[in-house]
């Protein structure tokens, strides 16, 4: 939904992104589904190149509403190297700054593990169903 944001055009993204937070903050799959649906016909003539980029990742962009409301904020991508970099981000937020090398290091290997650990159980659940 992100690219979809960046190929609007500037003077209506206010209007076109609250439309997509619309969507994007639907109760169920299917209220997001007539959602997104509505916004693409409503909107199709005034953001040709945004209504084709949401129309090619329909299914995509609304995945995350299969998982229960309150889990959802928890929700990430399952691209490890997103993954890492979230991860990175959160973790220096807590320890503001890394004494030396060894540190960093340590830090960047702690992550790894968690993102590839939670990359297994994903692909295990996955692989089950």
């Amino acid at each position: 939904m992100a690219h979809s944001l960046l190929v609007s055009p500037p003077d209506a993204w206010a209007d076109f992104k609250a439309l997509v937070i619309d969507v994007r903050d639907a109760p169920t799959y299917k209220e997001g589904m007539a959602r997104i649906k509505q916004l693409i016909a409503l909107k199709k003539s005034e953001f040709p190149e945004a209504c084709r980029c949401l129309e090619d990742d329909l299914e995509s962009s609304l995945n995350h509403l299969h998982v229960p409301f309150r889990h959802r904020p928890l929700v990430r991508t399952t691209n490890l190297v997103e993954c890492t970099f979230v991860e990175e981000r959160r973790r220096t937020k807590t320890i503001p700054h890394l004494w030396d090398e060894q540190s960093a290091v340590k830090l960047v290997f702690a992550v790894l593990i968690r993102v590839k650990y939670r990359q297994f159980i994903y692909w295990l659940l996955k692989s089950i169903n």
